[in-house]
């Protein structure tokens, strides 16, 4: 009786029309709305091409809608130095390279530029070190030959009206007395390594992973998400306008997030990095319609 009632009960709900309707929606979508892998190739190869040429020019290829100015958190900068934060690039640097380090000051970059900071070595006053005025920081550069070979200790102070109102924490680094590596054009350039995956159920629209060591860059895109659905694609949308449309943005998607750089990748929060590119996203096709 169980069984005979669970067959009168499935074959009632399959003749409901709307949802014949929805499943037969579901199983179009499943099957024809994933980009094809070729294609995807395709694209990976067009944007490593793109991205080398920005690497090596230093400048960004011009893309439609790619004007926009972003701000990662529209940050304000004082008329006043509280502290200073030192934070360096490397621990070591060899004779031949320039040692570089960033002190944080959150002041504004005309407070910046005249503020009596001064640099200690090993505790004493050090003229050697060139200033690069920016907002928020100002980065120290010298000559590492201008510096003993040997292990030192590095401090900034604050100066106002004759007295320290400010003192940075104190950062180790060594001078090592040998000439960097042979880095000529000789030797063989190694070959940038970058691949775009479509992903599924990631938060981030475009999550961009890099290691350094290996030249290797993967872009993971999400195009498959309620975010989509609702701010690009229009949930009424059928399968093949979400394909055209995602086949149309992966490249500009990964392009933005790549020519961003640290802009991209320094920011914390999910829902910012997303906003960033939907608004991205946006703009583009709106520009190549």
């Amino acid at each position: 009786m169980t069984h005979g009632f669970l067959d009168s009960v499935v074959k009632e709900i399959a003749n409901v029309k709307s949802l014949q309707e929805i499943n037969g929606i579901i199983a179009e979508k499943a099957i024809s709305s994933k980009v094809d892998n070729e294609i995807i190739e395709e694209i990976s190869d067009e944007v490593k091409g793109i991205y080398k040429n920005f690497l090596k020019g230093g400048r960004p290829a011009i893309m439609p809608g790619s004007g926009l100015t972003y701000h990662p958190d529209e940050k304000v900068y004082f008329d006043h130095i509280d502290s200073l934060n030192i934070s360096i690039t490397k621990p070591t640097f060899y004779i031949d390279q320039i040692a570089k380090f960033i002190v944080t000051t959150k002041a504004s970059k005309f407070f910046n530029t005249n503020a009596m900071i001064y640099c200690y070595i090993d505790d004493k006053c050090s003229y050697s070190f060139t200033p690069i005025y920016m907002n928020g920081r100002i980065q120290y550069d010298c000559a590492a030959r201008l510096l003993k070979a040997g292990s030192h200790q590095i401090q900034f102070r604050y100066f106002k009206n004759n007295n320290i109102a400010a003192i940075s924490n104190i950062v180790t680094f060594e001078i090592l007395d040998e000439k960097c590596p042979n880095t000529s054009k000789n030797s063989k350039e190694k070959e940038l390594d970058l691949k775009i995956q479509i992903v599924e159920g990631q938060e981030l629209i475009c999550n961009i992973s890099k290691n350094i060591n290996s030249g290797s860059i993967c872009a993971m895109v999400c195009l498959e998400s309620d975010l989509m659905s609702s701010e690009i694609y229009g949930f009424s949308s059928s399968a093949d306008a979400i394909k055209s449309t995602q086949v149309k943005i992966i490249k500009p998607i990964v392009l933005f997030c790549l020519f961003l750089g640290n802009n991209y990748d320094e920011i914390e929060k999910i829902d910012q990095k997303n906003e960033l590119v939907l608004s991205f996203i946006k703009t583009f096709l709106s520009s190549s319609t």
